[in-house]
């Protein structure tokens, strides 16, 4: 019997990290597929000091291309309409998550498919914003937080124990549920 409780405690040890391996690929191939159509929703934004959010219409629209692991992705606020900016999702490495938002003027930035999330992190003038894009049952959560790119103060003693920690300030939160059309 030790024969067959070693050989069950290898094959737990040898196959869980392919079964993992398995869901996450699972779980990945379902994005952005799940993802498609069009999506409308109020973003609801929150700046630091405000008692009350200001609410922003907005549409997503998110299609596969004719090239493989491609995907177009238009985003508009208000009655933007026609001015919806146009972006392309586009598949860098999957294995790693990595994936592109080709902003189609020079600006690309990286997103990563991480816990069922897709998000990223970027700075622009200044400010670093953090975005997380998610489905919760039939919505798509869409989350950003805009926080200052210098600290506001730093604290700590700068010992291997007690080590330096930089804190930034928030500037503000974005967070809306968007429903799909159609």
């Amino acid at each position: 019997m030790p024969g067959f409780f070693y050989f069950n405690r290898m094959s737990i040890k040898l196959l869980l990290p392919l079964l993992l391996l398995a869901f996450s690929a699972n779980a990945q191939s379902d994005f952005p597929g799940k993802w498609k159509g069009h999506w409308k929703g109020k973003i609801a934004w929150y700046k630091t000091g405000a008692d009350t959010a200001t609410m922003i219409d907005s549409r997503l629209k998110i299609f596969p291309t004719d090239s493989a692991h491609k995907w177009t992705r238009q985003l508009s606020y208000g009655n933007a309409g026609p001015a919806a900016r146009p972006y392309t999702f586009i598949a860098k490495d999957g294995s790693k998550g990595l994936w592109t938002i080709d902003e189609n003027n020079g600006i690309v930035l990286s997103q990563y498919w991480i816990g069922n999330r897709f998000t990223g992190i970027f700075t622009v003038q200044g400010t670093t914003i953090l975005n997380n894009y998610y489905l919760d049952n039939d919505e798509l959560v869409v989350e950003f937080y805009v926080v200052a790119q210098q600290p506001s103060y730093t604290s700590g003693k700068g010992t291997a124990d007690i080590p330096f920690v930089d804190s930034y300030s928030v500037k503000a939160i974005q967070r809306g549920r968007l429903v799909r059309e159609r």
